[in-house]
């Protein structure tokens, strides 16, 4: 964050999310991701939903991940390794279902 957020508890309230939803997150690999998301908690819900995008190097996001980021949208995955195909990925939220990630068609990719 900013040494602004530490100077009064209103400015903190308002502006604890915006790091996690204005910036593009990119993490090295999918366990770097997972962990940071779901092992360590080191986000509150509020944060959690504040992630639209991310990038990811290796392998794509485990549903689990998906779950605890319910505003995730678009997905980057660079440098695959397992099969799966790099570019942009959309998250797909059915009611009932597990999230998951449907790779975006050539049209949109442009």
């Amino acid at each position: 964050m900013t040494l602004l957020t530490g100077v009064c508890r209103q400015l903190y309230q308002d502006t604890y999310t915006l790091m996690y939803g204005k910036n593009k997150w990119w993490f090295m690999k999918q366990n770097f991701l997972f962990n940071f998301v779901v092992m360590e908690q080191r986000l509150n819900s509020q944060q959690c939903k504040a992630f639209t995008q991310i990038t990811v190097n290796g392998d794509l996001p485990v549903p689990s991940v998906l779950e605890m980021l319910p505003n995730l949208q678009r997905v980057e995955l660079t440098l695959p390794v397992s099969g799966a195909t790099g570019g942009w990925y959309n998250v797909v939220r059915e009611n009932g279902k597990r999230p998951e990630l449907k790779r975006q068609s050539r049209l949109h990719d442009l």
